[in-house]
């Protein structure tokens, strides 16, 4: 089993994140497809119907569709950090053991509202400090990053969330962004492992003039890329993750707690043991 709560350095953050991602791809996978993937699927098809050309008074069927289409994908970017923290939790209360997708849906849907509220806030800063400069604006992105780890994993509400960010940012505030960073640059290497088939094949359409696809065909293609957007996009939620167990046990030491009382019990049971073996 990995450890959650345990205090890392900047490199054991990122190894512990590529250590979960491949312990628990399919599981954490499953639940993602699960999970966000019906949501990908709607929003593949309203941008299907949205760039079709078909004839007619179509404006409001169109203009429908785009939105359907943006807030689908809005809402599948979204589910990720709840699923995945939800997964985390999961994890963590079996020992490491199996995380079903039902286990982690219920730890979704409790987080469900809270999150909402959660990620309000954490956009309005975030716009209003970049509105202002641009600076306010990284800084509220990086301090409040930990808030859907806080609202899933300890089960606060919005209000306790945002604070309990800044608590555990207090001298951390660098060393996240660090972290930030590279598992951004991390990310859109991946990306590049979608977008750069997508250039060639339009560089080739343009180049023999090939016809386009349908917009069926064009809406799944979408789905599929954005949900392996998605499933990119759990390496830099997972390092977020990690960062928050390392914070919380630096303040609180909770894994080291927890493992001072597993030795108490160990030596306990194996005390019981040995009088039961001796006292018949």
């Amino acid at each position: 089993m990995i450890p959650l709560y345990q205090q890392r350095d900047f490199g054991e953050k990122i190894n512990a994140t590529f250590q979960y991602i491949v312990q628990q791809f399919r599981s954490l996978g499953l639940a993602l497809l699960y999970i966000a993937g019906p949501v990908v699927l709607v929003a593949g098809i309203a941008s299907g119907l949205s760039e079709s050309s078909v004839r007619g008074n179509v404006f409001g069927l169109l203009t429908r569709a785009s939105l359907v289409s943006v807030m689908a994908y809005l809402l599948a970017f979204w589910l990720v950090p709840l699923v995945t923290y939800g997964h985390l939790k999961v994890y963590g209360e079996t020992g490491g053991g199996p995380v079903p997708v039902g286990a982690v849906w219920r730890e979704v849907r409790r987080a469900f509202g809270r999150a909402m509220i959660a990620v309000f806030l954490y956009g309005t800063l975030y716009i209003v400090g970049s509105f202002i400069l641009f600076l306010p604006g990284i800084y509220f992105a990086v301090t409040l990053s930990p808030m859907i780890a806080i609202v899933v994993l300890e089960e606060a509400g919005a209000g306790d969330a945002f604070s309990r960010s800044f608590t555990l940012m207090q001298d951390n505030w660098w060393s996240t962004f660090g972290l930030l960073i590279i598992m951004g640059f991390v990310y859109l290497s991946l990306l590049s492992l979608i977008w750069m088939p997508t250039l060639l094949w339009n560089m080739i359409k343009g180049v023999f003039h090939l016809p386009a696809l349908p917009p069926l065909v064009l809406a799944f293609l979408g789905a599929f890329v954005v949900l392996g957007l998605l499933l990119f996009l759990m390496v830099v939620v997972l390092a977020v993750g990690f960062q928050y167990f390392n914070l919380v046990e630096k303040r609180e030491h909770v894994g080291l707690i927890a493992r001072i009382d597993s030795i108490g019990e160990t030596v306990s049971e194996t005390q019981v043991a040995e009088d039961e073996e001796l006292y018949g």
